[in-house]
């Protein structure tokens, strides 16, 4: 694990990098709301990174403006969403050019938005709040998607989720919230396998 920092619109993200031996396969993820407790150092993110490292992806985890060391302060969700290009940008500049691109829940939001500016190989959503997206035009995602959704989500209408990406790889994992506590080899496996496919 290394500390990076990356050079986003309002100053310095602070970021871990995670590097794989000889490869250009990226990916950038993206944590939980900032005002709740949110950071880079989410175990739901730890869990995604766990599934992605077999398959020699160098995963970006970052802390968006105002998190931890990153400069700037919490921007509603606009801003972040230019830091998740500013840390696909990084990731390309480290030689890394096929990007998945994934979040948890407020970053899974952030990260679709990023999506549709720089369309990544492939998406990665976890918990994704639908409330948050009244303006993306979720159609024009072009790449796979994988969805992994809590069963008991109270945050996260499973069924909306499910109908808004019609062509994704659904995964719910089961007994779970919003913050899926004791799932990360789940999480892990799910990962696994939708990189194989």
């Amino acid at each position: 694990m290394e500390h990076v920092e990356i050079q986003g619109p309002v100053g310095v993200l602070e970021g871990v990098i995670s590097r794989a031996d000889f490869t250009s396969h990226g990916a950038v993820l993206c944590h939980p709301h900032p005002l709740y407790g949110g950071s880079m150092d989410d175990a739901v993110l730890a869990a995604v990174e766990d599934g992605l490292r077999p398959h020699g992806f160098s995963s970006l985890r970052f802390n968006f403006r105002g998190v931890g060391a990153s400069d700037g302060s919490h921007d509603g969700g606009a801003g972040e969403v230019e830091d998740v290009l500013a840390a696909l940008e990084f990731m390309r500049g480290e030689g890394m050019d096929e990007m998945l691109l994934g979040g948890y829940s407020f970053g899974s939001i952030m990260a679709l938005k990023a999506a549709l500016n720089a369309p990544p190989h492939a998406l990665l959503l976890v918990a994704p709040p639908l409330s948050m997206t009244s303006s993306v035009a979720l159609d024009e995602i072009r790449c796979p998607v994988q969805l992994i959704l809590g069963e008991h989500d109270d945050f996260v209408d499973v069924q909306e989720v499910v109908e808004a990406f019609p062509d994704a790889r659904v995964h719910v994992v089961e007994g779970a919230d919003h913050f899926f506590l004791g799932s990360g080899a789940e999480i892990g496996e799910v990962v696994h396998e939708f990189i194989e496919t």
